[in-house]
């Protein structure tokens, strides 16, 4: 694979939650190609890392970006699902921060020839880890239920006309299975009218379900916040409404002191706030740096800090 050159996104905002913190141990769950981890380690030069990501590519890049730190970093291919269980490996002091920057890599989309993007004729694989004996994107198209589809599409997707691209789907498999992008990209002509938008929602809710994005962050972020030490920083870019979501849920529930029915004349339920949310609006990348990266401009940052042991 290609070693591109790699731009992390809102980098000089999370540094600036971060400085206001001791740095002794990072943990970044989407290493990526080691963007945000570099910047860190160059920052804060007692700092350690411990890097996780699925892909083996990724990583690859990430360890030689990373080499003047060796001293300093530790790398794991994993889901961030199972955070606590490759933490607890790495021996390292409770984090003061666990970064997740959602969703796919440039390289994903650039280099990894697995059909994350609708502009290339590439085989509908669509797992971040190749490894795994998943399903495949081609496996949920030429094989799940009409009825399934629609779902994928509507919550996945959002997708408006997802039922008529589910019933197109199982139409066009009926008489030759789904292979490679370019086989489903004839169906989104047809549904969508050549609306390049709705092909990324379509595109997004595949990659979603494969790699059960959703349920991994909803995980992750739980983990995250049991192995932080006290006053550490949950730190989440997303790129989505549906990762924005579940983030924005997360944080308000951890924020609550009560859980409590409003009947109750008095709280039973004896619910400590957990944390406090320091992004009372999501942040947004600037319009300079949307210039010189592109991806950054559906970017939303929220931070939480842990205030219990």
């Amino acid at each position: 694979m290609k070693n591109p050159e790699h731009i992390p996104v809102l980098a000089e905002e999370i540094l600036e939650f971060l400085e206001e913190e001791k740095i002794e141990t990072f943990v970044d769950c989407t290493l990526g190609l080691g963007g945000h981890a570099e910047k860190v380690l160059r920052y804060f030069p007692k700092a350690k890392l411990l890097g996780i990501d699925q892909d083996e590519n990724n990583l690859s890049v990430a360890k030689k970006r990373l080499s003047a730190f060796k001293e300093r970093t530790i790398f794991c291919k994993d889901r961030f699902s199972n955070l606590k269980e490759v933490f607890s490996k790495s021996r390292l002091k409770k984090p003061n921060a666990v970064l997740f920057d959602l969703g796919l890599s440039s390289p994903h989309l650039d280099y990894s020839g697995r059909g994350f993007s609708f502009k290339k004729d590439e085989p509908l694989d669509m797992r971040f880890d190749e490894s795994k004996k998943t399903k495949t994107a081609a496996d949920i198209l030429n094989h799940s239920k009409e009825y399934d589809l629609r779902k994928m599409f509507r919550e996945f997707g959002e997708i408006q006309r997802g039922h008529l691209l589910a019933k197109k789907i199982v139409e066009k498999r009926s008489q030759e299975l789904f292979k490679t992008t370019f086989s489903l990209t004839e169906i989104l002509d047809h549904v969508f009218r050549y609306k390049k938008g709705e092909y990324a929602k379509c595109f997004q809710a595949l990659r979603i379900a494969v790699n059960k994005e959703l349920e991994e962050l909803e995980k992750g972020l739980e983990s995250a916040f049991e192995i932080l030490a006290k006053n550490g920083l949950v730190i989440v870019i997303s790129y989505h409404s549906l990762e924005d979501r579940i983030t924005k849920r997360f944080f308000r529930f951890k924020a609550k002191k009560c859980l409590c029915s409003p009947e109750e004349m008095f709280c039973q339920c004896n619910k400590q706030s957990e944390v406090e949310i320091l992004t009372k609006k999501v942040i947004r990348a600037k319009l300079g740096e949307i210039d010189l990266n592109p991806r950054s401009r559906s970017a939303k940052l929220r931070v939480a800090r842990k205030i219990i042991n």
